[in-house]
């Protein structure tokens, strides 16, 4: 298979990160350009600089150009997870016979059928994925050639604000840039570092951004449960500058240097100011912020795994990303501890990008390609319909 272009940005709650890649013909994509550019990002979908927002886009694109040596032209937009919504539909579908086998015309049905669901006012449904399939008693996610008298599926629907995408669809044509499609962040970031095997259990993924965490449960192909929770990063930096009377970059400074965990730690920890003058806090002093806020968030999943229909397994993996907490060091034991749960730091498929803060810009990229091979085996598929059917003119003829 050839070799494509493709230009991906995702939208994250305090950068705005621009991709240039290379992928097909069944390996992995090559990253060929990355334009990062921070901005105030936005709360409860509604942007906190609205005016800056275009100068930010620019810069990411400008940058990843640069990079790259590519003209940005049309590009997938990863959407963030304020402005999308995970909807579930379980159906059945029987067989004419108690023991025939499923056939792919079966799974088109079935999925076609699922798709008769409520879906929220303002939304549109930006993927369709099954979490699994079941003929009979049997659970699978392949279910074609199989034999059984009932097929029954769980579909994940992500339905995405339709005023986000005509917002950002306009600002980018402001710059030239026309939009392909819009893709979850989340959920290429849930398929790219969750591995399909530990999948068809179940796995949560916790991305910690700047201003929000989500939280997310995916089964088979599918995003199954998906929260945004308004507690991130910044609220921990923040909380350091007000209790220290500090700048937030000095404060951004001592949590990043803080460990959890004595195996971690020293006795102090010391930043430098504005001026160039160095200041030392006491771990204990740290401590007595930093780790009340992040008990707080441990808190919140636990009740949310408690209290959902999920059905998680006893010891599912919790896998800890982005870059408001990842990058600690301890950070995983320490929640680990409390949740009781294995919590672990996927290992991103690109090794000069491995920063659980790139994670989801890096999963949309996947998803992009993903994306664009799809689009090609339909085409091909209707391509080969069409000649059989001028083959079959000339044949009759």
């Amino acid at each position: 298979m050839t070799r494509t272009m493709a230009a991906a940005i995702d939208f994250g709650t305090s950068k705005i990160v621009t991709l240039v890649g290379e992928g097909g013909g069944g390996k992995p994509c090559d990253i060929l350009g990355v334009g990062n550019a921070t901005y105030a990002g936005f709360v409860r979908g509604y942007w906190n600089e609205p005016d800056a927002l275009t100068d930010a886009i620019r810069r990411s694109t400008l940058e990843a150009e640069a990079q790259s040596h590519r003209k940005v032209e049309e590009v997938y937009v990863g959407l963030p997870g304020e402005v999308v919504r995970v909807v579930l539909n379980e159906v059945a579908l029987e067989m004419k016979s108690p023991n025939r086998r499923i056939t792919a015309d079966d799974v088109s049905q079935i999925m076609a059928a699922a798709e008769e669901c409520q879906i929220p006012s303002g939304g549109e449904i930006i993927h369709r994925s099954p979490a699994w399939f079941c003929v009979d008693q049997q659970q699978t996610m392949e279910p074609i050639g199989l034999r059984g008298g009932m097929l029954s599926c769980m579909v994940s629907f992500v339905v995405a604000d339709v005023g986000f995408m005509g917002e950002i669809s306009d600002r980018l044509q402001e710059l030239g840039i026309t939009v392909k499609g819009f893709l979850s962040s989340s959920l290429g970031e849930a398929l790219m570092l969750v591995m399909p095997e530990e999948r068809d259990s179940m796995a949560i993924m916790l991305d910690v951004g700047y201003l929000t965490s989500e939280i997310m449960a995916i089964k088979g192909d599918a995003l199954v449960y998906h929260e945004v929770l308004s507690l991130g990063g910044g609220h921990i930096t923040a909380e350091l500058a007000y209790e220290l009377e500090l700048t937030m970059s000095m404060a951004e400074q001592i949590k990043r240097k803080y460990a959890f965990g004595a195996a971690f730690s020293g006795e102090t920890i010391d930043v430098t100011d504005d001026d160039g003058r160095a200041l030392r806090f006491t771990r204990q002093q740290v401590q007595g912020i930093i780790e009340p806020r992040v008990n707080e968030l441990c808190e919140m999943v636990r009740e949310i795994v408690a209290e959902s229909d999920l059905k998680v397994p006893p010891k599912a993996n919790v896998y800890l990303t982005g870059g408001g907490l990842a990058m600690m060091r301890g950070s995983r034991e320490y929640m680990s501890a409390i949740l009781n749960l294995p919590v672990k730091s996927p290992a991103a498929r690109s090794p000069k990008l491995n920063t659980p803060s790139l994670s989801s810009s890096l999963g949309l990229m996947d998803l992009c390609f993903e994306t664009l091979e799809n689009e090609a085996e339909v085409s091909q598929s209707a391509i080969s319909r069409a000649l059989g059917a001028v083959k079959a003119m000339f044949t009759r003829s």
